[in-house]
């Protein structure tokens, strides 16, 4: 019985990961970087590989992301010489399916790590929470768009560092840890899930290390924090990000400024993470009732919202809050909120859950529907319900026309493949102008494979996701006769 639940449960993850991919995936922008940051990734990711490739335009961007797709890399380069093809044209639907791949490990690690700080009072994790989490982390954007940037990995591997420390792994943890902050240096406070993390395991007896082993975690650590002491330090106060110091944001205070990063259009806090804020503002609250690994949890996620928040507006590139910044934090914030749950009034966790749900629904639309300009001019949608308005009323606006969100589908997977296919056929010499959108060559053959495999898989999952439940109705039916009679 255990194995048939772990089997579906693992399914209906399959399942929601492939829905999200037919969905949302925009081959068309995913498969090729864009420039800036993308280009300095991809510079860090040749060079592991022995490879040229042009100088990016800034030196802050750190090598940790290269990494994480080195594997791609490696991939990338037999395809390369066995085929003859260019290692960009492999490596670039390599790392852009990767990135979506890293989203999908994140639901389950998301899982695993719910799974583990249940206790045997707590109830069972429902199917739908690790969902609505991940929902809640803007991350999707980066897994099915802007697939060069480093946010799925990131997530990934913080995730993969906070589940180290619930399984004591610490030396592991350290490591992932190590990793996460050479991918996103503001990730740096992780380290204080880990200790905190260490020191609870400690007081509860659960570990007791022996000398050298011991001996050799406190020099590895001693020896981490000393480095990225001196990075932070370098970063922060001398050399900057993208020439940003901490000394330049403390100059530019404005409480105005501050406040504007709650509530300004479309990229203001209130908008984008809701549910992160109150779960910020709940853990100070019971802040003395908490563990320490979740102190440690709520003091990285503050860190990075105070980052965020001091960003916003700094210059015309920090126009709006990067918000972004904050997403490695989100892995902290399944600490918090597991022993949240066990603290709040049940009205309050009520509020919780519904502000998690919500967003779970609000943010997954906005990424639907990000690329609006660029779909009405394809597709000659004209809207003329509200006349102005910014970037969130035109999102809203689709609310009131569903046929337009339907031919969004077009963008997706298996709508823009099959354009591809066909882009030089007669029929579709409407669409022409946007010919030079069309996937080509590895691109297009990649994109092919992926997307065939994926509705195979998806009607697959669905068919049997059915069966189970028809399986399971008399069952339930039978259940909710016992508790009727009992209620009676």
């Amino acid at each position: 019985m255990k194995k048939l639940a772990v089997s579906t449960r693992t399914r209906f993850f399959l399942w929601v990961i492939l829905s999200v991919f037919l969905i949302f995936f925009r081959a068309r922008w995913a498969l090729r970087p864009g420039g800036y940051d993308e280009d300095c990734y991809l510079q860090w990711l040749h060079w592991f590989l022995g490879l040229t490739y042009p100088r990016c335009y800034s030196p802050s961007h750190s090598p940790g992301i290269a990494v994480v797709w080195w594997p791609m890399g490696l991939v990338a380069l037999a395809i390369s010489r066995t085929f003859s093809v260019a290692f960009i044209s492999a490596v670039k639907p390599l790392v852009s399916l990767y990135s979506f791949a890293l989203w999908g490990a994140s639901l389950f690690l998301i899982d695993a790590i719910l799974r583990k700080l249940r206790t045997k009072t707590d109830p069972p994790v429902p199917l739908w929470l690790p969902v609505a989490i991940l929902a809640n982390v803007r991350l999707l954007e980066y897994a099915a768009k802007n697939n060069f940037w480093t946010h799925p990995a990131e997530m990934a591997v913080a995730l993969g560092a906070v589940l180290a420390c619930l399984h004591r792994r610490y030396f592991t943890a350290l490591f992932l840890s190590t990793l996460v902050c050479f991918i996103r240096l503001n990730d740096a406070p992780i380290f204080l899930v880990v200790f905190g993390s260490l020191l609870d395991a400690y007081r509860r007896g659960e570990i007791k290390l022996l000398p050298r082993t011991q001996k050799w975690f406190v020099t590895s650590a001693a020896l981490l924090g000393g480095i990225f002491g001196f990075y932070i330090y370098d970063v922060g106060f001398v050399s900057g990000y993208n020439a940003m110091t901490i000394p330049i944001i403390i100059q530019n205070f404005s409480p105005a400024r501050y406040a504007s990063a709650f509530v300004m259009a479309y990229d203001g806090l209130f908008w984008v993470a809701g549910w992160f804020l109150l779960v910020v503002a709940l853990g100070l609250f019971y802040f003395r009732r908490l563990s320490y690994t979740a102190r440690g949890a709520w003091l990285w996620m503050a860190a990075e919202l105070g980052l965020v928040v001091g960003l916003c507006g700094i210059r015309d590139d920090y126009g709006s809050p990067v918000w972004r910044y904050f997403m490695g934090s989100f892995a902290g914030g399944l600490i918090l909120w597991t022993e949240l749950s066990r603290l709040l009034d049940k009205r309050v966790r009520n509020v919780a859950v519904a502000l998690l749900v919500f967003y779970a629904i609000w943010l997954p639309y906005q990424m639907y529907t990000f690329d609006a300009e660029t779909i009405h001019r394809a597709l000659h949608v004209e809207f003329k319900v509200f006349t102005s308005g910014g970037p969130m009323v035109r999102r809203l606006e689709f609310l009131l026309h569903p046929s337009a969100l339907i031919k969004l589908l077009g963008q997706g997977p298996v709508g823009f493949t099959l354009y591809s296919w066909l882009t030089d056929l007669p029929r579709l010499a409407f669409y022409q102008p946007y010919a030079k959108y069309a996937l080509r060559r590895a691109e297009l053959w990649a994109m092919t494979l992926v997307t065939l495999s994926a509705v195979i898989m998806w009607f697959s999952l669905t068919l049997t996701q059915i069966r189970e439940w028809r399986a399971q109705r008399p069952e339930r039916r039978k259940s909710g006769q016992l508790q009727k009679r009992a209620t009676l």
